[in-house]
């Protein structure tokens, strides 16, 4: 009997202490997005903010499960910055890689008359990280580009 309480209080013990050692922060991601011009009057600018977390390969230890969180801001005739905050994203996982994709629509009467895209060449992409590297995103400026026709 003895044996048994034992080994119940052992297996308690670890079931929980599994669960906290897996617990992982939620990323809050918050900055600015730079239009390269002001949007136009009578317009207004909807701005897209995409992380994508993916865990790491099953192989390499993790679960390799993907997660995508969406936000939308709007922004007002004249702005050229667009400022987001909250964009949460939760891994389940401490090691991954994250990444920040924006996209920025400027709609007059009901239309889309322009789309601007992340700069390919300022993409703030951290690479295999863990979720306290994923950390310095937050305050970034992400730099938008007008989307080729």
């Amino acid at each position: 009997m003895k044996k048994l309480l034992l080994l119940s209080l052992l297996f308690v013990l670890f079931v929980n202490f599994g669960f906290a050692a897996e617990k992982v922060k939620t990323i809050h991601f918050t900055g600015v997005a730079v239009l390269p011009e002001k949007c136009p009057a009578e317009a207004e600018a909807v701005l897209t903010v995409k992380l994508t977390w993916q865990d790491v390969s099953v192989k390499d230890g993790g679960t390799g499960r993907k997660i995508v969180e969406e936000a939308v801001f709007t922004g007002k005739e004249g702005q050229s910055e667009i400022e987001f905050n909250e964009v949460r994203i939760a891994p389940q996982s401490s090691d991954g890689q994250i990444s920040v994709d924006a996209s920025c629509e400027i709609r007059q009467s009901g239309r889309t008359i322009k789309v601007f895209i992340l700069d390919e060449n300022a993409k703030d992409s951290s690479g295999r990280c863990n979720v306290d590297e994923a950390f310095r995103l937050s305050n970034c400026r992400l730099k938008l580009i007008l989307k080729a026709q």
